[in-house]
């Protein structure tokens, strides 16, 4: 019998499930190609929608730094406006010294900030110190004297003069900062807040 006609049918077959094969293949390849992208994405957006909160956390973190600083600028700078002629050139004097205290700790307070950022960016290293601690907290003592006197709190810095520790300044400084301003924030009016420290 002649089979070549069935031989060529044979062979066209073979090719055509190659053929099948091969594409079925390419459309796996092609599938997981589109998986690992979505997948891809679904990533990249997790990391958009984190960094948007870190966005959201550090403007939050601004305004509670900046506000309570701002506010006693203002009230002082309102009470030398409108009574600097009624007032003894003492107490002029004492009002303008509360004002530059309270424009360098802003000062101190927006190297902080920026410090803060380019630690969330990765672009700098903790610079640890041997920090004098009862110094560091005199100065957020200044910084908040204003907003706890509006409560009529007293705020007292009892760490000893002499009380050192070793530390990253800006992020100290930043944890000390949140501590009084909370503290502030959630004490009865003619309360008491106290700064203390002790070696363990």
């Amino acid at each position: 019998l002649d089979i070549t006609e069935k031989n060529e049918n044979l062979k066209k077959l073979k090719n055509a499930l190659k053929e099948v094969t091969t594409s079925n293949e390419a459309i796996q390849q092609n599938l997981k190609e589109k998986n690992d992208l979505i997948q891809m994405l679904a990533a990249s957006e997790e990391k958009l929608k984190k960094a948007n909160a870190e966005k959201d956390k550090f403007f939050s973190v601004i305004a509670h730094d900046l506000r309570s600083p701002f506010h006693g600028l203002l009230g002082i700078s309102q009470i030398l406006y409108e009574n600097f002629e009624i007032l003894s050139e003492d107490e002029n004097k004492d009002l303008i010294k509360e004002m530059f205290n309270s424009t360098k700790s802003m000062n101190n307070l927006l190297e902080n900030l920026l410090e803060w950022t380019r630690i969330k960016r990765g672009i700098t290293n903790y610079n640890f110190l041997n920090l004098n601690l009862f110094e560091v907290a005199k100065e957020i003592v200044v910084l908040y004297t204003n907003n706890a006197d509006q409560k009529k709190i007293k705020l007292i810095n009892s760490i000893p003069n002499n009380f050192n520790t070793f530390a990253d300044m800006h992020l100290l400084s930043s944890v000390l900062r949140n501590l009084v301003s909370n503290a502030i924030k959630f004490s009865y009016m003619g309360g008491m807040i106290e700064l203390k420290a002790e070696l363990n």
